[in-house]
């Protein structure tokens, strides 16, 4: 009876195969791994770029508000000296002058005034630019990780 049983004859080289399967797919994971690191090490170097760009305009944006409203402010002292000058000048004159001075010294003022206040909101407006400018940068570097990291 038992000559009747059936044995299978092994395949001499089902080892072999098997071996030769487990390496290339060992191959194809280890190349696979590779691109993952790749497209990770882009990625932070894109980041680190689009910082590093983003802190330079956003410090050359500030230096140029803050020399904006430097100017502003010594228009401002430079306003003030030349009132303090037509208002001694008028001192010395006839009353009726010196009431057309202090008229003109008013005018003057708030002239100066204005010029300086329309410097400051033009320097803190190009502030507020450069900071829009930043958080959009900010968004779009993290739109693009995140595409990197659906990829």
């Amino acid at each position: 009876l038992s000559a009747l049983t059936y044995h299978p004859t092994p395949i001499p080289d089902q080892g072999k195969r098997a071996q030769v399967v487990d390496a290339v797919e060992a191959k194809a994971a280890d190349k696979a791994a590779g691109k993952v690191a790749a497209a990770a090490g882009a990625t932070a170097g894109a980041q680190a770029k689009l910082e590093t760009e983003a802190k330079v305009k956003m410090a050359a944006s500030i230096d140029q508000a803050s020399a904006n409203a430097a100017t502003a402010e010594k228009a401002v002292a430079e306003a003030k000296v030349a009132a303090k000058a037509a208002k001694a000048e008028a001192a010395g004159a006839a009353e009726s002058a010196s009431v057309q001075t202090v008229v003109a010294e008013k005018a003057a003022t708030e002239k100066a005034e204005a010029m300086v206040a329309e410097k400051v909101s033009a320097a803190r407006g190009a502030e507020e630019v450069a900071k829009t400018e930043m958080n959009a940068q900010v968004a779009e570097k993290a739109g693009a990780e995140k595409a990197a990291a659906e990829k």
